[in-house]
């Protein structure tokens, strides 16, 4: 068998445009199905690799395990904010009867993606970046939908909260699988939509894996200015300013873009974080990418988690061809399906309407293309 592979790889030329081709188109498809934030390549993508790179470009892929984000979870025993960790009340809500599903969703891959302000030896980190990517490869599309950091949800082990705190609890509690694991249970339960897989990384390593791309180009709909809270800087404070138009971002920059929300709210911070994932989406499709797949890879693997396993990695080429850039759509859960409310305990929260989510969601592959989704800019 051994020997059968060297025969096949001696007669493949090292640079085949087919082989650099396939896994770019790899990378498209995961630059979107993962958010962009890369996924994990285990040992059976290591022939491929070294059949395009040769041996000694070749990346250690043998661990079996995906690979834990950067900040290793700390308990959080002596945690500051020592709120976050008690039962939250539970609300006095009427039963809404739930509409039955419609079934147009019942043969998507549904791939949650969850970024979080994780850092080294924090013991307690929220998650901020929260999307369901449904995939219809049948039909060569894709839609993408965004939930708002402040949904109220009823979270297993926990009780109600917002959603942005399930991560958390979940690694806190051991719960089965984690973090990603209580994710994909709180999401089943309260919005009924099944999850296939996940992937997760933390924002220093969403930098990383845009400044190794060189940058990304992203659609800017409105000018943005805000101050952000920064220790290094003398004031405390960095200011941040970008204008409308299509601007070329460094991985600090675009994290700045996706993580602002004083002036413009959570829709708004949403519907940007789908357009600089278009943006990831643009940069892996371009030919000048290739050379620069060796050093991707290494980011990847150091930054992300995920499920996604070595036996998926073709059926995500497949579909990293059909799916075309018009066929991404893009939707946030939005003032239009939920209301305002304070917790007894003064918790900002939002209410959501489970037949409207439910609604929205059906309608998913009707919603405008990520680039042309209009932008809350005030």
């Amino acid at each position: 068998m051994a020997r059968r592979r060297q025969r096949r790889a001696a007669a493949q030329p090292q640079n085949s445009p087919n082989r650099l081709s396939r896994i770019v188109i790899g990378l498209v498809f995961a630059s979107l199905v993962l958010g962009a934030l890369g996924f994990y390549f285990s040992a059976q993508t290591t022939e491929l690799t070294q059949s395009v790179f040769g041996s000694q470009a070749m990346l250690d892929l043998t661990t079996a395990v995906p690979p834990t984000p950067r900040g290793a979870f700390v308990p959080p025993e002596e945690a500051e904010d020592s709120n976050i960790l008690n039962q939250p009340t539970i609300p006095l809500q009427a039963a809404t009867p739930l509409l039955p599903a419609s079934g147009k969703l019942d043969k998507t891959l549904n791939v949650l993606l969850l970024g979080s302000d994780r850092r080294p030896n924090d013991p307690v980190w929220r998650t901020d970046v929260m999307m369901i990517a449904f995939i219809d490869a049948a039909n060569g599309r894709a839609a993408v939908l965004s939930l708002p950091r402040d949904l109220y949800v009823n979270i297993p082990t926990r009780g109600w909260d917002r959603l942005n705190i399930a991560d958390f609890w979940g690694e806190y509690t051991k719960y089965p699988g984690g973090g990603p694991g209580l994710m994909k249970k709180v999401v089943a339960d309260n919005f009924e939509i099944r999850i296939d897989k996940y992937a997760r990384v933390d924002f220093d390593g969403f930098k990383r894996i845009i400044d190794t791309l060189g940058g990304i180009d992203v659609n800017v709909p409105c000018e943005i200015e805000d101050d952000f809270i920064d220790a290094s800087s003398p004031t405390g404070f960095r200011h941040f300013q970008v204008d409308a138009g299509m601007q070329h971002m460094d991985g600090d920059t675009a994290l700045m873009f996706v993580r602002q929300r004083h002036n413009t709210g959570d829709v708004s911070r949403a519907q940007r974080q789908q357009r600089v994932l278009y943006a990831l989406r643009e940069k892996i499709m371009s030919p000048n990418i290739v050379p620069k797949i060796p050093a991707l890879y290494q980011q990847l693997q150091d930054t992300v988690q995920t499920d996604f396993g070595p036996l998926d990695l073709p059926g995500l080429i497949q579909i990293g061809t059909n799916v075309k850039p018009g066929n991404i759509r893009g939707r946030v859960v939005d003032e239009t399906m939920w209301n305002f409310w304070t917790t007894p305990d003064g918790k900002s929260v939002l209410v959501f309407d489970k037949n409207k989510v439910r609604a929205a969601v059906d309608d998913l592959f009707n919603a405008p293309t990520i680039e042309e989704s209009k932008v809350v800019c005030q």
